[in-house]
């Protein structure tokens, strides 16, 4: 997904650009409200340290275990960045997956010629040795704590599975939580409510109606989904999903 202030074309005619980039995790999605907002607050250090406007933001929706270069956006930005432009990021752990990850995009950016500046770093970290260790350093601490986080969400789970609790979160849509003989949660379908939400969401193809329509729509009749979840549902149902 791009959101862009100039075509593709455009990037190989102009010297001393400024580039954002923005990545939000898979499951935000698309939310327009905070990619407008990251836009807003990358504009508005760029004016800051005066550079003028923003020629484009790049936007990955994306987790955070893929290198820069190999997400479909960060992987565009790169392949087209040249000396003289700057790249600006809010979040450091947004930018990049890992230590080495940063170690390999700053030595490139460096060669090349390009600056990087990192709000939450305070500012350009390529313009010396100090703020390009700094920045490496500073990475690994945040991938170390991404794996933290993940440690802890998987023995979160494993510990209310052990103890017969659900694994978290809600029930899907169309299904309830029970206890079974053993005192187990268990996830069963719930035949009324699944009827009901196959005939709401057909109903909704047949009109044409937009996924965030179709949420507000079972939200109505007491099932709770947002437009990723009816995406979700529609393909489960075996129905056409819509491209809203």
């Amino acid at each position: 997904m791009i959101a862009a202030c100039k075509t593709t074309a455009n990037l190989s005619n102009e010297r001393g650009r400024v580039f954002g980039y923005v990545r939000l995790p898979t499951a935000e999605q698309e939310d327009s409200g905070k990619i407008r907002t990251q836009r807003e607050q990358i504009s508005a250090h760029v004016a800051a340290i005066g550079l003028g406007t923003l020629d484009r933001l790049f936007v990955d929706i994306s987790g955070g275990h893929l290198p820069l270069a190999e997400r479909p956006e960060g992987g565009l930005m790169m392949a087209n960045l040249r000396s003289g432009d700057t790249v600006v990021a809010l979040r450091l752990g947004r930018m990049f997956c890992s230590g080495q990850d940063a170690a390999q995009v700053v030595e490139r950016f460096r060669d090349i010629g390009i600056s990087l500046h990192l709000v939450d770093l305070g500012g350009e970290v390529t313009g010396n040795d100090t703020g390009r260790i700094f920045l490496i350093m500073a990475a690994g601490f945040a991938e170390m704590e991404r794996e933290r986080l993940r440690e802890r969400v998987t023995e979160g789970k494993r510990r209310a599975l052990a103890e017969g609790r659900h694994g978290g979160g809600a029930a899907p849509a169309g299904t309830r939580l029970e206890r079974d003989p053993q005192g187990r949660i268990v996830v069963l379908l719930d035949t009324n409510v699944f009827l009901e939400t196959h005939r709401i969401l057909a109903e909704g193809i047949s009109k044409g109606r937009s996924l965030r329509t179709m949420a507000d729509d079972l939200k109505a009749h007491g099932v709770k989904a947002s437009h990723v979840t009816v995406k979700k549902l529609l393909i489960r149902h075996g129905l056409t999903p819509v491209k809203k």
